[in-house]
């Protein structure tokens, strides 16, 4: 686990080829532990084999069958076993070596020192554009420094040790839920306002609007569950007014939901705008190429548009299909379905599930204005499999 936390944050450039293939370090760590995390859970020794298990290793399977069809199979055997070993491997050390409420701890600890590390060195790149973190080693390597994107609000959008001021500000804002609920015990106490100001921080000099919804998203999570702790049903409230706002912008705007959500949650207008060319170009996308997607190739689009497309939920859609994309989401609700159910918890259980889908919120909300890809498409699905010990602990609940 230690080895997989720190191959995360290695400078992208750390990395080396073994023949067409790149092995950064956290690709290293993934191959090594495949088999080994694989053997154990199907070993039953971490819990029996269960349909959320199945449900990843479905859709890591259907991906790279979408990329056997798309691209042949000898063109497609390198990325399709390297998206199984990203998706289903991150999955199964998440799910295999996180088994309690220590590992747990343990692991969000790490992951708060991390961007504690981090958050100073972010400041000083944003101030001074040098990376102290990816610089030097280009400088070794005979590379010039990092090219930064452009400044606004007249500081430099920090990368961190991440290709890209997206990856780094999802990164650190992804653990504000579990920082709060598990370091912060869930208290408004000097401690956790002091932690939960260093990953704000952290994130902010991202100066990115998908790390700022993440962490808005969670912290506006926290503020419904202190302020309805004494209500019945709460989330199933939240929902339903989720829902109903949303009935409601459908029937009073001109645009659906969802471009007014890209509208308002952007830096920019341009911003927004390109957003929603990207939204309409990729679900008309989807409708072309439904079962198995379009694998890596290009995809529609106007001509003066870049090829990026931020949106990873959107992105699975159109590389893989929409069974992959269903199976992904299946497993994510199943699981969130299931480690809810439990009436018999104690007050600790209920921190570290909360902790755990609150921070899975941030991720999936940022996730709707961002590709994930590297490091941070690992993180997604090491998150996904960290929670599954919390369905064995209700389990064992439900059994008294």
């Amino acid at each position: 686990m230690t080895l997989f936390l720190i191959g995360l944050i290695f400078p992208p450039d750390t990395s080396f080829h073994l023949g067409t293939i790149r092995l950064s370090p956290y690709r290293v760590v993934l191959i090594l532990a495949l088999v080994p995390a694989l053997a154990r859970l199907l070993s039953g020794k971490v819990g029996r084999f269960n349909a959320i298990d199945g449900l990843i290793g479905a859709h890591a399977a259907w991906a790279a069958l979408a990329l056997f069809v798309n691209h042949g199979l000898a063109a497609g055997v390198e990325p399709a076993g390297i998206y199984i070993i990203e998706a289903f491997g991150a999955y199964l050390i998440g799910r295999v070596y996180i088994r309690s409420a220590e590992d747990a701890r343990a692991l969000i600890r790490a992951m708060f020192m991390i961007v504690l590390f981090i958050a100073p060195l972010a400041l000083y790149e944003s101030l001074t554009e040098q990376n102290l973190f990816r610089d030097p080693v280009r400088a070794v390597m005979g590379m010039g420094p990092i090219r930064h994107i452009g400044p606004r609000m007249g500081l430099e959008r920090a990368f961190g040790p991440f290709e890209h001021p997206i990856l780094y500000g999802v990164f650190c804002a992804s653990i504000m839920g579990a920082v709060y609920y598990v370091m912060g015990l869930g208290r408004l106490s000097l401690k956790a306002w002091a932690m939960a100001g260093v990953v704000a921080a952290a994130t902010f000099f991202s100066m990115s609007t998908g790390p700022l919804v993440a962490l808005l998203g969670q912290v506006g999570l926290i503020g419904w569950d202190r302020l309805t702790s004494r209500i019945r049903n709460r989330w199933k409230l939240l929902t339903g007014l989720i829902v109903a706002a949303w009935i409601f912008v459908s029937i009073v705007s001109t645009r659906d939901p969802v471009r007014v959500f890209i509208w308002y949650f952007a830096f920019s207008r341009e911003s927004s705008y390109n957003r929603i060319l990207i939204w309409e170009y990729g679900t008309a996308e989807v409708a072309r190429h439904p079962i198995f997607g379009i694998g890596l190739g290009d995809w529609i689009r106007a001509p003066w548009m870049s090829s990026s497309m931020d949106n990873f939920w959107l992105v699975e859609a159109v590389r893989y299909g929409l069974p992959s994309l269903i199976f992904l989401v299946s497993a994510i609700l199943l699981l969130t379905v299931r480690i809810t159910r439990g009436q018999r918890i104690d007050q600790e259980f209920g921190r570290f599930r909360s902790a755990w889908l609150v921070s899975l919120a941030g991720i999936a909300l940022a996730g709707a204005t961002v590709h994930f890809w590297n490091a941070l498409f690992v993180l997604f699905f090491f998150f996904v499999g960290s929670g599954a010990w919390l369905l064995e602990q209700v389990r064992r609940r439900e059994r008294g």
